[in-house]
């Protein structure tokens, strides 16, 4: 056998060495820009998925000193949970709640938990059910300098259901619920919206933050994986590979944190709904018991059950306004029903304001006039005190014509303004 080089010094196939996989470096991954645009495709339309995301589960090394926490200082006479719900825009959402259990106790203790930086529309308590007295010392909104923001007093209450009593228990107040309650429920009137100073630029922090956390995990985890068959073979060939990652793993991070962006956006354009001015007629009274009242109206077709307004007066001895938004058609007659049983009421003050704490026109308290089962008016220094015969079932009293012309004349003058501001 000849072994000898062919002509031209050319070795044969069968003298080269078997190539060595192992020694061969991998190949350049091609980079497909195109994965990018696509990544950026699918996130736009995952980013409107509904995720609903509490900002506090986001919290900042350095928040400031303006974010807002509620402070409650209480007791319980019987073990239950007391929950604190908040709207922050929302409406009444499972997330958005303080829940806490309570023992009985005499001693009050301080409970502060922190807020959302978000703005604060509604204030909902559910008390201890089956009885039970919640006491109340002061619950009040705070910031991290211990400064009051906002503080409820009893007057901010208004019994929704399963409420027994509301009585003022200086310098707070007392809750006691029904004996067959199994939801003692109460709303706080915060008045106007609370909304936390710097609010916004926090919320944007926590955007960047939490964005950049996940972005940057999300191109390690994908730099790992591309690095078992890629070697960059230069510094621009890894500075491109990192930006295609990068142009992957952004839009998917804001995926993530979706919630938490579509939130900061939504309370820092929120703006509080400005109710219109409404006729609304307030009967302030003093009950010696807790009782059912009722109004009625007869814009032309007589008196009606839907043509009536129910408000329970919870608080015993105590000043208690009643609220009730008029209708829109000029009134007849107006009645109105104290109670539903013999009970002694004492009428302070009788005024139609615009539903906003602004008052049209008072209404002289000897314009109620006695109507059934009634046994008597009789003017005091205090008001007007009306006591029900001791077999009433159905006592109620009717406003005089004078009266009636005059809350229509009232109510006519806030319609007027309503139209005004629209």
């Amino acid at each position: 056998m000849d072994d000898r080089a062919p002509a031209g010094g050319q070795p044969t196939s069968e003298s080269l060495p078997e190539p060595d996989d192992a020694d061969q470096p991998p190949l350049p991954a091609k980079r497909q820009w195109w994965l990018a645009a696509l990544a950026w495709l699918l996130s736009v339309g995952a980013f409107f998925v509904p995720q609903r995301i509490p900002l506090e589960w986001y919290p900042l090394n350095e928040p400031g000193t303006d974010i807002h926490y509620l402070e409650i200082k209480c007791a319980s006479n019987a073990d239950g949970w007391v929950t604190l719900w908040y709207d922050i825009t929302h409406g009444w959402s499972d997330i958005d709640q303080i829940k806490f259990p309570i023992s009985p106790t005499e001693q009050t203790y301080t409970y502060t938990f922190p807020l959302p930086d978000a703005p604060m529309i509604g204030l909902r308590l559910d008390s201890v059910a089956k009885g039970g007295a919640f006491t109340v010392h002061h619950m009040r909104i705070i910031n991290r300098r211990g400064e009051e923001v906002r503080a409820f007093p009893i007057e901010s209450l208004d019994a929704v259901q399963g409420i027994a009593s509301v009585r003022s228990l200086p310098p707070g107040w007392v809750i006691t619920s029904t004996p067959d309650a199994a939801m003692a429920t109460v709303l706080v009137e915060p008045f106007s919206m609370i909304q936390p100073v710097g609010m916004t630029g926090r919320n944007i922090h926590r955007c960047l933050l939490s964005s950049g956390y996940l972005a940057g995990m999300l191109v390690i985890l994908m730099l790992a994986v591309t690095s078992a068959f890629w070697r960059p073979t230069g510094w621009r060939d890894f500075v491109g590979h990192i930006a295609l990652l990068a142009l992957v793993a952004v839009p998917f991070s804001a995926v993530g944190n979706r919630g938490l962006i579509r939130n900061t956006v939504r309370y820092a354009a929120y703006e509080p709904v400005e109710r219109p001015p409404h006729p609304t007629l307030e009967i302030t009274i003093v009950a010696d018991r807790t009782c059912e009242t009722q109004l009625y109206w007869d814009t032309g077709a007589g008196f009606a059950e839907e043509a009536s307004l129910h408000r329970s007066c919870v608080r015993v001895n105590e000043p208690h306004v009643l609220r009730f938004p008029l209708p829109d058609q000029p009134l007849q007659t107006l009645r109105f029903d104290p109670a539903r049983s013999p009970c002694v009421v004492s009428v302070l003050k009788v005024a139609l304001t615009d539903g906003k704490g602004n008052t049209a026109r008072e209404i002289p308290r000897d314009a109620l006039i006695s109507v059934n089962q009634i046994v008597s008016l009789t003017p005091t220094s205090e008001g007007l005190r009306i006591e029900s015969a001791a077999e009433a079932n159905d006592p109620y009293v009717h406003f005089s014509g004078e009266a009636v012309e005059a809350i229509n004349t009232a109510a006519d003058a806030v319609r007027a303004d309503a139209r005004k501001s629209r």
